[in-house]
């Protein structure tokens, strides 16, 4: 369940400057003057580029069959790219991406009690010899 509410949880959102992309784990904060290109790759998963070597790949766009006929991931592409084109962007010197870790109260206190429950089992079946 743990893995399945953080996969869920995943997503990208368009503030005012920066653009979140929100992945299981990481969360990246990009401010839209860091945005050098965004791409769909062939396997359908949405790409952010910072520059010509470093892409983020967003997990919410990552080419799935439902994305395969309704196109999720164009959708996502243009609309980054029409939200980049308008309006003004960050000054330079807010122009470093951002990472952090991704937290997910749910599907964090689902794999805590369910290691919890392994560590406590493991530990009655060494007490009792079963």
């Amino acid at each position: 369940m743990g893995v399945i509410v953080r996969v869920a949880c995943c997503r990208v959102e368009l503030r005012e400057t920066t653009l979140l992309v929100v992945n299981p784990l990481r969360t990246h904060t990009i401010p839209k003057s860091a945005i050098k290109d965004v791409s769909v790759n062939e396997g359908g998963t949405l790409g952010v580029w910072i520059d010509e070597e470093q892409e983020i790949q967003c997990y919410a766009f990552g080419g799935s069959l439902i994305d395969h006929f309704l196109g999720t991931s164009d959708k996502a592409e243009r609309t980054i790219e029409r939200w980049r084109s308008s309006g003004d962007t960050a000054s330079k010197s807010e122009a470093t991406p951002r990472v952090s870790w991704t937290l997910c109260p749910p599907a964090d206190v689902a794999i805590l009690l369910c290691i919890v429950i392994t560590v406590t089992g493991i530990i009655w079946m060494a007490i009792t010899g079963t």
